[in-house]
């Protein structure tokens, strides 16, 4: 049985890398659809940035491979509920379709444990801080 999925995972990888392959993009269209990314990610940023008195920011990676323009916002918010108190949310989204993947919700330190995260419709909590952005990687690097 694990050679069976194991040998799924590898036809899925094969037809995934083919698939990019068959688009064969030059520089030039790659530097169009990065720049178009920065610009609808920024777009994006600014109708959808909600943290008063918090510190905001973002960045924004095309990925190649999945044809996406992902923003990745990190929000650093006080708290309403406890005075004085702040949290972290981290969420990755891809700006064309408003579509969220994954999202970090933690009270402040970055080794905290009892963070909440959400990966493609599932919630679960995470390890920490680390193990919320090593589960991003694929759509923020590649």
């Amino acid at each position: 049985m694990k050679k069976i999925i194991f040998m799924a995972g590898i036809l899925s990888l094969i037809t995934n890398v083919s698939i990019a392959a068959d688009k064969k993009l030059d520089r030039k269209q790659i530097y169009e659809l990065q720049k178009d990314c920065a610009k609808s990610a920024l777009d994006y940023f600014q109708r959808h940035t909600d943290c008063e008195n918090g510190q905001v920011q973002y960045k924004n990676h095309y990925n190649i491979i999945l044809n996406k323009c992902f923003i990745h916002i990190s929000s650093w918010c006080p708290d309403n509920k406890n005075a004085g108190k702040h949290f972290w949310v981290k969420t990755v989204i891809d700006v064309n379709e408003n579509k969220q993947y994954a999202q970090y919700i933690g009270s402040g330190s970055i080794n905290e444990t009892n963070a909440w995260c959400y990966f493609d419709g599932m919630s679960r909590k995470c390890t920490n801080y680390f193990d919320f952005e090593e589960r991003i990687i694929p759509y923020m690097k590649e």
